[in-house]
């Protein structure tokens, strides 16, 4: 039998469904430690900004280089979601190493 080439026809379709985007974000048990510092540690998180999941590994990394908390860990991270209105809440529940200033 004589090889011939053979050719399929597909199409693929992707539904990314909705987008989310930060509404908030908070930090709690950083009482010395500025808002601001926080929000650059996980890469400059800012409302209004798209809602990435496979980001939460990062912002622990950027806690935990900081130095200034105990060892932060993923489920450290509460993230609330709005499926209605298409927003999440990232809050940040951390521990700040003793002596800070």
């Amino acid at each position: 039998m004589a090889e011939r080439n053979q050719f399929v026809d597909l199409q693929i379709t992707l539904d990314e469904g909705v987008a989310f985007y930060i509404r908030r974000t908070e930090v709690y048990g950083g009482d010395t430690t500025n808002h601001h510092v926080v929000m650059r540690a996980v890469g400059d998180l800012r409302p209004e900004q798209p809602y990435n999941p496979e980001l939460v590994e990062k912002w622990v990394i950027g806690l935990n280089r900081l130095g200034r908390f105990e060892r932060v860990k993923k489920e450290d991270i509460e993230i609330r979601i709005d499926k209605q209105e298409h927003f999440v809440d990232v809050l940040f529940h951390v521990k700040e190493k003793p002596g800070l200033k």
